[in-house]
């Protein structure tokens, strides 16, 4: 056999391209076995003489017809025929192949190729999945597999493929191109990060990728979190930073997770001042004040430029825990060292107010500004009498005002320590003096009427003790009920006032009072009655008295929309006096009523002095309307509105509740029994109801003053202050000196701490209008 090989390979010496011999040393190696040469000299002898194809293939025949189960005999064939690219004989010999040995994975390889080539992939798919079915691991198999799946279109079947082959960049790098075609961008997030862990170099592809899936899916955490570690690791603690903010923004309850990567990162970059301010702000999230704070320092210690950073973290502290000692003294060393020493003292003052303990750290710190700002001693003297030295705060408080005799504070100050020492009177007469300067200053105004209070409640207990040494005198009785009316002790004043009675010569006094006590209160029709009693027992030397219980007892009227029993009063008082304080302008008023007020009979209602009850109400009087034509028709739910109108204003707030709703159902459109509706909602505090009937009411009646205050005052207890002012202020504007709007609105300006126009409001109202005992009690202690 060897002087026969070596006589072919003489021969193809000779002649290279001899195509005979290349057939026979084809099949010399195909009779040895050496299938894979006899292939190559097979395919020359072919590619010099095509004609020899049909001889090597009989040569191919006679050979597997002796050696039938020979596999590779068979495989060398197909190669041979791929090799002419007679595709379609080399499928079917594949075919044959596979169908006689099943477990061979070359013959899968080959023919599931040809199909693919071919764009069969119906055929590919189920060949392949015979395969796997049969059990044969073969990588190439997998991924010829999961290629058709692709092609096909499914991807999860694909993915199941890949995540079962070995790991490396390209197949991960795969993988995660897959995920982020069914959209799990997680999954995505975390093949790209296997594979930036596999292989470093890829780092840059690795974060450009998960940047994409980020930008696609910006709520994802763990696309975040990974993108974090990548960052670290790649020396870009900026961009970390800024995804960790990211993660905060989205995902609040991370707090924790984000806070150990935050600590990871101080301790690689100790210095990184964003990454100590996000992290300070991050501890004052999770309300961990205290490290936020040790944080912040930390960072005006690496960047003292960042000072500004830091004194705004605190103060979103403060928001949220005034309390905070750490804080400001944090804000007070900060503004000390931006020689800030206003704000600096403003902090000092804080202090005081909520940590008592902080007095001598506070004093130490304003000892070191008051070379700077002489307005330090103001807050050392606090300080002083917090600690209870008292002598050592009036120093302070005289040390100032010897030099500026008209200093705010400085008078607010001695008035406290006045108060302190018990001197009521001195407290008063300074916290006067302190009005007297500034009208509108909201703490003198508080100081002052604590120290009223204060004086008064001394006077009530020296009648109280002259009253137990002579308890026949009666009249101080009446003298302690009134001290109670000034400082609002209604029922304390109540009681002394019934006391006072069994005085019949000063019972009409306790009478008037307590007549004005019950309409303030809302209490109509128990003012009358004991208004009533007072003419019965008032004496006839008393002739003024008489007249003031009228006059009283006709405001209770007018309260109570019976406007003609007010007038009568009015008018036979005016018979006797003519000059009787503001009663021409009265009866004018009430004359000027329209008759659509008068007939109606609409709710004004106002705020209580207390939430017990959430409002009171009372008859809503609007001006004439001049030249300009009235509706005078009369809604079919009239009697219903007028019957509640007289339940609500007698206190059956339930009935007249009942007979509202009837009206509002009777006659939708009627505006007097939508208002009264919503008034009632209102005083059952269910304000989303009451918004809904008076904007109907509104709806029906744009020209009323009076629905305009109901709704202003129903916005005001929704706390939404602008848009009552707005409705408040319309109705002033269309019923000029109306009394409950001007009550309503100064409570707003109140809240608002606008006290300045809150008084000039309460002012407005004339000692002759139904509200002006409310906005007296109002006013008291806020002017001198």
């Amino acid at each position: 056999m060897t002087v026969e090989l070596e006589e072919l390979k003489n021969n193809l010496q000779n002649s290279p391209k001899d195509s005979k011999s290349l057939k026979n040393l084809g099949k010399f190696y195909l009779k040895s076995g050496n299938y894979k040469q006899a292939r190559e000299e097979y395919y020359l002898a072919s590619l010099f003489s095509p004609r020899l194809i049909a001889k090597v293939m009989l040569d191919y025949e006679g050979f597997i017809s002796q050696n039938f189960d020979n596999v590779q005999l068979r495989l060398s064939i197909i190669s041979l025929l791929l090799s002419w690219e007679d595709i379609d004989t080399a499928m079917l010999e594949l075919e044959e192949l596979i169908e006689k040995f099943e477990d061979n994975p070359t013959a899968y390889n080959l023919l599931g190729n040809l199909y693919i080539k071919q764009e069969r992939f119906d055929n590919a798919l189920s060949l392949l999945l015979k395969a796997t079915s049969l059990g044969i691991k073969n990588t190439q198999i997998s991924e010829m597999l999961a290629g058709v799946y692709l092609e096909k279109g499914m991807h999860k079947e694909a993915i199941s493929f890949f995540e079962e082959l070995s790991k490396n960049k390209n197949s991960l790098r795969t993988l995660a191109e897959l995920y982020a075609r069914i959209n799990d961008f997680d999954n995505s997030a975390e093949k790209y990060f296997e594979m930036f862990q596999s292989d470093t170099e890829v780092s840059n592809e690795a974060i450009m990728k998960i940047e994409e899936l980020l930008s696609k899916n910006e709520k994802s955490f763990r696309i975040k979190e990974i993108l974090v570690d990548i960052y670290c690791r790649c020396l870009k603690p900026d961009k970390a930073l800024s995804t960790l903010l990211a993660i905060i923004n989205y995902h609040p309850e991370k707090k924790e997770e984000v806070a150990l990567q935050l600590k990871k990162i101080l301790k690689n970059y100790p210095s990184h001042p964003e990454a100590s301010l996000l992290l300070a702000k991050l501890s004052a999230l999770k309300g961990n004040y205290s490290e936020a704070i040790d944080e912040y320092a930390k960072l005006v210690k690496i960047k003292p430029q960042m000072i500004d950073s830091a004194v705004a973290g605190c103060n979103e502290i403060l928001k949220k825990f005034p309390e905070q000692f750490l804080a400001r003294q944090f804000l007070i060393n900060a503004y000390l060292d931006k020689e800030n020493y206003k704000e600096a003292l403003t902090q000092s003052m804080e202090i005081l107010k909520f940590y008592k303990e902080g007095a001598d750290w506070v004093i130490s710190k304003c000892r070191e500004i008051i070379k700077n700002d002489a307005s330090a001693r103001i807050v050392i003297g606090n300080a002083y009498l917090i600690k209870g030295d008292v002598g050592r705060a009036l120093l302070e408080a005289e040390n100032i005002l010897s030099q500026e005799k008209n200093n705010l504070s400085a008078l607010i100050l001695l008035g406290e320590v006045y108060l302190a020492q018990g001197l009521c009177r001195k407290a008063v007469e300074t916290f006067g003096r302190a009005l007297e300067i500034s009208p509108s200053h909201l703490e003198a105004q508080v100081h002052y009427k604590q120290s009223r209070t204060k004086e008064l409640l001394l006077e009530a207990e020296s009648i109280k003790k002259r009253m137990t040494e002579d308890e026949w005198r009666v009249s101080l009785h009446l003298d302690l009920g009134k001290i109670y009316l000034i400082i609002n002790k209604r029922e304390e004043a109540l009681r002394e006032l019934q006391s006072s009675l069994r005085d019949q010569k000063r019972a009409s006094f306790a009478y008037l009072l307590m007549g004005n006590l019950y309409r303030e209160e809302g209490r109509f029709d128990m003012a009358a009655s004991v208004l009533k009693k007072g003419l019965e027992n008032v004496s006839p030397e008393l002739s003024d008295v008489n007249k003031k219980i009228r006059f009283c007892l006709a405001l209770t009227y007018e309260s109570q929309g019976f406007v003609k029993k007010s007038l009568k009063l009015l008018e036979d008082i005016f018979q006797e006096d003519i000059d009787f304080p503001y009663l021409k302008e009265k009866i004018k008023f009430l004359k000027d009523s329209s008759y659509l007020s008068i007939q109606n009979k609409m709710l004004a209602a106002i705020s209580a002095f207390s939430n017990e009850p959430l409002i009171i109400g009372v008859w809503g009087r609007e001006p004439k309307m001049g030249a300009k034509k009235q509706n005078l028709s009369i809604s079919f739910s009239h009697s219903n509105n007028i019957k509640g109108f007289d339940y609500f204003i007698s206190g059956m707030h339930q009935s007249a509740h009942e007979e509202f709703s009837l009206a509002a159902q009777l006659d939708p459109n009627s505006s007097a029994g939508l208002n009264n509706l919503g008034v009632s909602y209102l005083f059952n505090n269910q304000i989303d109801e009451a918004l809904n009937a008076l904007s109907h009411a509104f709806d029906a009646d744009p020209a009323s003053s009076i629905i305009a205050n109901n709704l202003g005052l129903t916005h005001f207890k929704h706390n939404n202050l602008k848009e009552a002012q707005k409705w408040l202020e319309k109705a002033i504007s269309v019923n000029k000196g109306f009394s409950a709007a001007l009550v309503n609105l100064a409570d707003i300006q109140i809240a608002g701490s606008n006290v300045k126009n809150a008084v000039e409001n309460y002012k407005k109202i004339h000692e002759n209008d139904i509200l002006f005992e409310t906005a007296k009690k109002r006013l008291w202690g806020r002017i001198i």
